[in-house]
């Protein structure tokens, strides 16, 4: 199955065994981090300003709005209550966007290995 027809597939939950590859999670990823940079800009929140109200370290906020990282669905809703909008809101777009990365997140595991 080609990768997009699988992220299509991923982003609605209809893989076979409800599993997905990877790199469709590290996509998946990538764009709902790119999507919480977008909304933190917009609302006029620096990373430092935004990750102390949200309730996190500033590197983790760094790691999310990267994709670096695999976010709590407790830090979902505590960012979305930061910037004044929904799960709904924050997620909106998030698939399609998914759908046209093209670089995998440097993750922790990665990124020691690599250096």
């Amino acid at each position: 199955m080609p990768e997009s027809a699988c992220l299509t597939l991923a982003c609605r939950f209809r893989l076979q065994n409800n599993q997905c590859s990877t790199l469709v999670q590290e996509k998946i990823r990538v764009a709902l981090g790119e999507r919480i940079r977008a909304l933190r800009k917009a609302a006029g929140f620096s990373q430092e300003s935004f990750a102390d109200r949200v309730g996190i370290h500033r590197t983790y906020g760094g790691e999310l709005e990267r994709g670096e990282a695999n976010v709590t669905l407790e830090n979902l809703v505590k960012v979305a209550s930061t910037l004044g909008i929904t799960l709904s809101e924050l997620f909106h777009g998030v698939e399609e966007r998914a759908e046209s990365v093209t670089r995998a997140p440097l993750t922790r595991a990665r990124r020691n290995r690599a250096g």
